[in-house]
């Protein structure tokens, strides 16, 4: 690796809006997780995926599917953090909105496993 990408990398990092938004993004991702883990995998059969709005039963997932959901959401965020740091050196205000848009997706994300876990 060249010494400029390193430099570029550390001053991404060293800027607070994006080390905030980063280390949210992971917190929410490791609760998320954490509580799937803990509430859902133990189950080892079909679960509720959806439910309409009278109550009744529209999809059963797997429990293995919601790990795929986890691992998706991983690499969204790790994938948008990645084009942040692209646009950081050129575009700051872009890169802050990439990274907190991320952000917002691991949030929008754990909301929906805990929903999966309260239908369950």
């Amino acid at each position: 690796m060249s010494q400029a990408f390193i430099t570029r990398t550390k001053n991404f990092l060293k800027d607070l809006k994006i080390l905030s938004a980063l280390i949210s993004g992971v917190i929410l991702w490791l609760v998320a997780f954490s509580l799937v883990y803990v509430e859902l995998f133990p189950m080892e059969e079909v679960i509720i995926g959806r439910l309409n709005i009278r109550g009744e039963i529209d999809a059963l997932i797997d429990v293995q599917s919601i790990g795929f959901i986890a691992g998706g959401l991983a690499i969204v965020f790790g994938l948008n953090t990645l084009l942040s740091m692209f646009f950081y050196i050129r575009e700051r205000a872009l890169s802050y909105f990439i990274v907190w848009a991320s952000v917002w997706v691991m949030a929008l994300g754990a909301l929906m496993m805990y929903a999966l876990t309260v239908m369950n």
